[in-house]
C-alpha cells in the first residue's frame, strides 16, 4: 500500500490519464489505515498522492473517508482547490466539507468565491450509518453556509436548511459535521440568498 501511495504521489504527465482508483481509497481501508502503527507516517504521504490526483470520482471517494481524521491536515489542499473558481464541483463540496469542520472565519473570503455560483452538485447525506439520501444542490448554497459557519452564524436564520449529522463528530474536530438540506422551491432559495447577501455585505466592510 505504501509503494502504490509513494508512486501515486508522483506527477502524471498531461497525455496520461489519472486511473480510477476508488476500490483503494473505500471507507473499511480508510478506517483499517487510521488505526494502523504506521498511520502517523502515512497520513503526509496520502496528503500528496491527493494533490496528484486529477480523477474526480477517487478524489470524491478518497475525501469523504478522510474527512472522519481530523489529525490529516488537508487545510492547504482543500484551500488550494477553493482558490480555483472553476475547480470541479464535486471537489469544491468535499473542500467545503473541510473548512466546515476545521477551518477559520480566514477562509471566508475563499468560500465567498462560489457565493454567486449556480453550479449543481450531488450532495449524499447519511440518514443513519447504513443508509444515505442523494439530493442536488447548488454551489452558492454551500459556499454560503460554510462562510456562516466559519462565523459562527447560524444559517437556519437566512433561510437555509442546516441540520447536523447523524455521522458521529470525529475527535478533535473543531465543529460537528453538517447536512445541507435542499430548498422546497427555487424562489424560496432566492430569499434565503438576498437576505444572506446583506450579511455578506456587512461582514466585508
Amino acid at each position: 500500500v505504501v509503494k502504490l501511495l509513494f508512486l501515486g504521489t508522483r506527477p502524471i504527465p498531461p497525455s496520461d490519464l489519472d486511473p480510477r482508483i476508488v476500490r483503494l481509497m473505500n471507507q473499511p481501508f480508510i478506517d483499517r489505515l487510521m488505526v494502523s502503527p504506521e498511520s502517523d507516517a502515512i497520513r503526509p504521504l496520502i496528503v500528496s498522492w491527493l494533490k496528484a490526483r486529477r480523477n474526480v470520482d477517487t478524489i470524491e471517494t478518497a475525501l469523504e473517508g478522510l474527512l472522519r481524521f481530523p489529525r490529516l491536515d488537508l487545510g492547504s489542499l482543500a484551500r488550494s482547490w477553493l482558490g480555483d473558481a472553476k475547480q470541479d464541483p464535486v471537489i469544491v463540496s468535499v473542500a467545503m466539507a473541510w473548512i466546515r469542520q476545521s477551518g477559520t472565519k480566514s477562509d471566508f473570503s475563499s468560500l465567498l468565491l462560489f457565493a454567486d455560483d449556480r453550479r449543481p452538485y450531488l450532495s449524499i447525506a447519511f440518514v443513519s450509518p447504513y443508509q444515505r439520501t442523494q439530493t442536488v444542490l447548488e454551489l452558492r448554497d454551500l459556499a454560503v453556509v460554510s462562510a456562516m459557519i466559519v462565523s459562527d452564524i447560524d444559517p437556519t436564520t437566512f433561510g437555509f436548511r442546516v441540520e447536523r449529522s447523524v455521522t458521529p463528530r470525529p475527535a478533535g474536530n473543531v465543529r460537528p459535521l453538517f447536512d445541507i438540506k435542499p430548498f422546497a422551491t427555487a424562489q424560496i432559495r432566492d430569499a434565503a440568498h438576498a437576505k444572506a447577501k446583506a450579511w455578506i455585505e456587512a461582514q466585508k466592510r
